[in-house]
């Protein structure tokens, strides 16, 4: 879980403000944060526990496009105080049995904070450490069984050296040595299929929280995504988010063109609605 926290932040701070709270009582987030610099846009947090989760994530939300929590891989009261708050869950785990039955515990201590909670907290398998060559039959199987009952990435995260690298150097994928570590261009380019992919699936819940918010004539107040691994975002910023992510890792006029359109349409809303 933690290399799939460090490969999506690191990768979406190209772009945008993130803060990843690193809730794992082992702290091998922070242990990689602090062998090598890291991406200006990039904050990085140890969370004191379930007493101060809240607000660190609100603290975060109010600076940062996104927030990401890495969570120790069990079920614990912090766990489900995080998925509490998050827009999307994200559950890394292998072509393996055992990562089955973890990832299995895992969405159903989901469905009970979200009973709780009386709101669908929306989820996503992420396959992790998987073969970028060909799949045993087990493990064929094991991958179809999941993804036709689960929502599940399209794209995985195969074993590369070059995840494995940023544990013991530290930094990004970018910032790792050629001559010391294969395969970086081919990993680099799994990191950005990701995050573009998270992009998207972000894109998709909140223009259906929009829509709800339409049909029952209400407006939710400013949050920022949280991807449990965790992703927040504030709603107030959506439609910039939306615009930006059209023309993601775009950066000539015509996304200007976009962001300026986009904010103008929210402001006429707004003043629509106030005047209704």
């Amino acid at each position: 879980m933690t290399t799939s926290a460090i490969i999506l932040s690191t990768t979406l701070a190209r772009d945008y403000s993130v803060t990843v709270i690193d809730a794992d009582p082992a702290q091998r987030l922070m242990s990689w944060a602090e062998k090598a610099d890291l991406p200006a846009r990039l904050t990085t947090i140890a969370s004191e526990g379930e007493r101060h989760i809240h607000s660190e994530i609100t603290k975060a939300q109010r600076v940062s496009d996104f927030v990401i929590v890495d969570l120790e891989g069990i079920a614990s009261r912090l766990n489900g105080f995080v998925m509490g708050e998050s827009d999307l869950v994200i559950i890394p785990m292998g072509d393996e049995q055992s990562d089955a039955e973890g990832a299995i515990e895992a969405l159903a201590e989901l469905a009970l904070q979200a009973r709780a909670l009386r709101r669908e907290i929306p989820v996503r398998i992420l396959f992790a450490r998987t073969k970028a060559a060909v799949k045993s039959r087990l493990e064929r199987s094991l991958n179809a069984q999941v993804r036709d009952r689960v929502g599940s990435f399209k794209t995985e995260l195969h074993v590369r050296s070059a995840f494995s690298a940023l544990h013991a150097y530290g930094g990004t994928l970018q910032g790792l040595d050629s001559s010391e570590v294969t395969g970086i261009e081919k990993a680099i380019r799994n990191a950005e299929l990701l995050t573009d992919e998270v992009i998207s699936v972000m894109s998709a819940i909140w223009e259906s929280r929009r829509q709800q918010a339409r049909e029952n004539r209400w407006t939710g107040g400013d949050r920022n995504p949280t991807i449990q691994m965790s992703v927040r975002m504030k709603a107030s910023d959506y439609d910039r988010f939306r615009a930006l992510a059209k023309t993601y890792r775009r950066t000539n006029g015509e996304t200007i063109k976009l962001l300026m359109a986009e904010m103008l349409t929210i402001q006429e809303n707004r003043q629509r609605s106030r005047e209704d």
